[in-house]
């Protein structure tokens, strides 16, 4: 609980009146010739930093004469506020005081707008001597804006302290902490900050209750980050913390502060290749990874060029030109190269090193084998182009599918739809005509889904795969009386010969998918009368071979390499229009693949085809 009850305006206000931002309050005027405001207040930092008097009651444009003209991305923030009501940012220079700001805009009502004006005018100067300071020593740290939080005292009904809860925060709040304060506000330090403990809640309290401000520096573990953070007391019972992101400070001292020592033991214990050249390619320093990789001692590289060395000029010429070229340019450059002697890729930087005077005296070089990434990326290349190819390919087959679909189904409902509406006026014979359609197409229909619901399966891997020791005359001789039927009807005599001692290892359910498939099709592409053969035979003693041979109409040739794959159609009507969606022989070939096997035809047109397949056998 609270010790006071306080005015959180008033709390407000003692910062607006005593922080080093600039805050403004103004209203929109509506009925001027050109978008400008009123001042309603503006607090003392903001008549300091932009070295006015009391504005009070002024014109924005009278005080500022083509202000908002000259700088379009305030002119937008503003109105953004005021108008819309939206919180909206910018940074600007105003060139009449040679300043850049960071403004932040909110509307606490409709046309009215709060405004945080922030200096940043020497951060911007010291950012460009940074960035130069950077080039020479390899970086330095950023400045960054100050953020606060307003917290007041939680305490027990004796008056202990346990804990704060955030009343108030500003936009570089938001920025430092990743926090949405709509989102914050009203929570409690611990719920935002989990690893503050009672002995911090106790300090803090103490300053809340009037003790002497105090500072410190924090790492933010969430945040990987270093803050350095003032407390103070804005009134009895609260505290503020304001906070500075001094991260990149923090790490540039501890490198320059061991710098040679690091490098040191950096070098000399990394696996990369480290060497360091002058302006001739000597070698003036390299590490024990340089002994390693090029087996030559560390003592011999240096005061000798490659050359010196027993390199070729092939091998160290280019090496040559990058570090020439990173002398005249002052930059470092990076690249990938691949060594065609030792079969490898290397990851390679030239960095430029200067000397007091900012001339670049040294060249550092930093040579890393990347094999094994770079194969890692090209496998993955690869992998990808195999992926868009096979989605390629089942994109190409199911257009295929929807249109042999569409065929059966429209006879279907064709002939149902007659039916329906002619059943009455029909002869005997005509109905006849349209039920055996009806039939037909359902047929059809039944054997496209049946294939397309297993190669789904089988694409999902919910299909189970059981492969066992199988008799494969037993098989043959089982799968053929299943369609004896088909054969039947059309006067087909199937003959099999397979010997009774043949084992394959098979799922049989798989087996006679493949086999009753390639029948089917046999069937559909054989005259009336003709004959069709199952042959079955041990090779290479690992494998089985069966063969199913028609004396059908054959296949083209230019067609044949496209039968078993799924977004390629050949299809055709049978010897006795039969349909036929090229599906049946897809899954044929999933099924084959499957169980380790390999599946091809041998076709002659008007002659006849063989289609031939192989699983492994049982000894």
């Amino acid at each position: 609980m609270m010790n006071e009850e306080i005015d959180p305006k008033s709390v407000s206000m003692y910062f607006v009146e005593n922080m080093h931002l600039g805050f403004v309050h103004m209203r929109l005027l509506p009925s001027s010739a050109i978008v400008d405001y009123e001042f309603i207040y503006a607090n003392p930092a903001f008549c300091n930093i932009l070295n006015v008097n009391d504005v009070q009651g002024k014109n924005l444009d009278s005080v500022f004469p083509f202000l908002l003209e000259q700088t379009p991305s305030l002119a937008e923030t503003l109105y953004i506020a005021a108008f819309d009501r939206l919180q909206s940012s910018t940074r600007i220079f105003i060139s009449r005081f040679n300043k850049w700001f960071n403004v932040s805009a909110m509307s606490p009502a409709q046309n009215e707008v709060i405004a945080y004006f922030f200096d940043y005018s020497e951060d911007v100067n010291a950012e460009n001597i940074l960035r130069e300071r950077e080039e020479k020593y390899r970086g330095l740290f950023d400045n960054m804006l100050e953020g606060f939080g307003l917290y007041g005292i939680l305490t027990t009904n004796e008056s202990v302290p346990y804990d704060a809860i955030l009343l108030e925060g500003n936009t570089a709040y938001e920025k430092l902490t990743g926090f949405k304060l709509s989102e914050v506000i009203n929570k409690t330090i611990t719920e935002l900050y989990p690893l503050t403990g009672p002995n911090e809640i106790a300090k803090f309290a103490k300053v809340a209750y009037g003790a002497e401000p105090f500072e410190y520096d924090l790492f933010s573990e969430d945040l990987d980050k270093y803050f350095r953070v003032r407390v103070i007391s804005p009134k009895y019972g609260y505290f503020a913390l304001l906070f500075d992101d001094i991260s990149n400070r923090k790490r540039q001292e501890a490198v320059l502060l061991q710098q040679e020592k690091e490098y040191r033991t950096l070098a000399e214990n990394s696996g990369d290749m480290i060497m360091r050249f002058d302006e001739e390619f000597k070698h003036i320093f390299a590490n024990k990874a340089s002994e390693i990789t090029l087996n030559i001692p560390v003592n011999n590289f240096i005061g000798k060029t490659h050359a010196e060395l027993g390199f070729s000029p092939e091998e160290y010429e280019p090496w040559h030109e990058a570090m020439a070229e990173v002398f005249k340019i002052e930059s470092a450059t990076k690249r990938v190269v691949y060594n065609k002697g030792v079969d490898k890729y290397f990851d390679w930087s030239l960095i430029p090193e200067t000397d007091k005077n900012g001339k670049v005296a040294t060249v550092l070089s930093i040579t890393r084998d990347v094999t094994d990434i770079i194969s890692g990326k090209l496998a993955l290349e690869e992998s990808e182009k195999k992926l868009k190819e096979v989605n390629s390919q089942k994109d190409k087959f199911f257009s295929i599918l929807a249109h042999d679909l569409k065929s059966p189904f429209g006879t279907f409902m064709m002939a149902l739809e007659m039916l329906s509406k002619e059943f009455k006026k029909m002869s005997a014979e005509d109905s006849e005509l349209y039920l055996k359609a009806i039939a037909a197409s359902s047929k059809e229909l039944y054997g496209l889904l049946d294939n397309l619901l297993q190669w789904a399966s089988l694409q999902r891997g919910i299909l189970v795969f059981k492969p066992d020791p199988q008799s494969t005359a037993s098989l043959v001789n089982e799968t053929v009386s299943s369609i004896s039927q088909m054969a039947l009807y059309k006067e087909i005599v199937i003959s099999a010969g397979v010997e009774d001692a043949l084992y394959v290892l098979a799922d049989k359910n798989m087996f006679n998918g493949i086999l009753r498939n390639l029948l089917t099709n046999a069937i559909k592409f054989t005259p009336r009368g003709g004959t069709i053969e199952v042959h079955a035979e041990k090779i290479n003693n690992k494998s089985i071979l069966v063969s199913v041979t028609d004396c059908g109409i054959g296949i083209p040739e230019q067609y044949i390499d496209g039968l078993f794959r799924i977004d390629q159609k050949f299809s055709r009507l049978g010897t006795e229009d039969e349909p036929s969606s090229g599906l049946g022989l897809v899954l044929c070939k999933e099924f084959v693949e499957k169980q380790g096997g390999t599946i091809w035809v041998e076709s002659k047109e008007d002659v006849g085809s063989t289609f031939k397949f192989t699983l492994p056998s049982v000894e």
